[in-house]
């Protein structure tokens, strides 16, 4: 714009000196109508120039500072599983659970997955929700303690009767197929893991995982996971890991905080759970 602006100055900077000397001397009179018309063109740059500059304004402020974008966290149902295991395949491979065996653990836990739905409320659109991350979380009972921790079974292979029922029966959690598609994703998704995680923290229940990406390797490391094989390595891909008592209490205020936050927009109940779910279905999903 500032360069449009310039050149109509100097257009009509020339046009009035034109006009001017048509206006003081009789020679150079027929110069007037060419002096109006270079000031007219000068004018006409401006206002296009200053049009287009309010143009371009206005729709960044409508396309991009009028977008609101919100998160919503739903429990998996059965019909969600083909999608998710495209998104778990897409990024830990063969990695992953059959088909079968994650229906199994969500019609004994319902809450076995928890996906994240980024929505792009767009003006005059509607709108448009989008499956950005997704974990997974087991309560495990004594046997399926027994079988993790003697190698015998992962987070893709533990059998539907190593889930408990409910927390009353359960001694420890599992963690696994924590994924994020974007980076805002990514960082949603770890607040409301770790809300979902205060239960079995708060009960003392060890936690387990095994890391299967670099990411997934840092965030465990940073929180104090151990391998299970002599309690005190570090994690590493592929092996399996344990959070113990000790270190879980070792999270400081900060987490407990973000956590009680995310915790809050978890659902709560079959009720909230379906009005969620209705508006995901009621949406434009990509």
């Amino acid at each position: 714009m500032k360069n449009n602006l310039n050149i109509a100055s100097v257009l009509c900077t020339i046009g009035g000196g034109l006009f001017a000397l048509a206006t003081l001397y009789t020679a150079y009179r027929p110069f007037a109508w060419l002096g109006v018309a270079v000031i007219a063109l000068g004018i006409t740059v401006a206002v296009k120039a200053t049009l287009v500059s309010v143009f371009e304004f206005a729709s960044r402020s409508f396309w991009s500072k009028t977008i609101e974008r919100k998160f919503d966290p739903v429990y998996a149902t059965a019909t969600d599983i083909a999608p998710l295991r495209a998104l778990y395949a897409k990024e830990f491979g063969s990695e992953i659970p059959s088909a079968e065996l994650m229906r199994q653990w969500i019609s004994r836990y319902p809450r076995a997955f928890t996906l994240l739905y980024c929505c792009d409320t767009k003006p005059l659109f509607r709108r448009n929700y989008k499956l950005v991350g997704s974990f997974k979380l087991l309560p495990i009972t004594s046997e399926g303690v027994r079988e993790v921790e003697a190698g015998q079974a992962t987070g893709s292979t533990l059998k539907p009767e190593h889930i408990a029922e409910n927390w009353a029966d359960a001694v420890a959690l599992y963690i696994g197929d924590v994924v994020g598609t974007t980076w805002r994703g990514k960082s949603v998704l770890l607040h409301y893991l770790n809300a979902a995680c205060d239960d079995a923290i708060e009960k003392g229940l060890p936690l387990y995982a095994r890391p299967l990406k670099p990411d997934g390797k840092r965030v465990m490391t940073d929180h104090g996971f151990v391998q299970i094989g002599d309690g005190t390595s570090p994690p590493e891909i592929g092996k399996m890991c344990r959070l113990g008592l000790d270190e879980l209490s070792k999270f400081d205020d900060k987490r407990r905080r973000s956590s009680e936050r995310a915790r809050n927009r978890l659902p709560e109940s079959t009720r909230q759970q379906e009005r969620l779910l209705q508006t995901v279905s009621h949406s434009t999903i990509s």
